[in-house]
């Protein structure tokens, strides 16, 4: 944190461990976004949406399995079973290799 930081506003709320935030007011006001109560039905909602989100997919088996097909298309490339030129464009999902 740089000395000029320390001159901007400060959040006056006191955080759930009985401390004061820290948070930079960014608006007019004392209380930052996660302490002003006239935005708790936005963070709600916010909050809400964020949930739904998450249940939607999982982001680290979509890597997993972009990696399995990846290493599916090196393989098929360098046994010959697939062309270079195929290996590129993508698979319609109706179609198979």
């Amino acid at each position: 944190m740089s000395t000029d930081d320390r001159t901007l506003p400060r959040c006056s709320g006191i955080t759930v461990g009985g401390t004061r935030c820290e948070r930079v007011v960014s608006y007019e006001g004392e209380l930052c976004y996660s302490h002003d109560p006239t935005k708790a039905e936005e963070r709600k909602a916010t909050a809400s949406k964020a949930g739904k989100l998450s249940r939607k997919s999982n982001p680290i088996e979509e890597v997993v399995g972009l990696r399995a097909r990846l290493g599916e298309i090196l393989n098929d490339v360098l046994e010959g079973e697939l062309s270079t030129a195929r290996g590129q464009s993508p698979r319609p999902s109706s179609v198979s290799p």
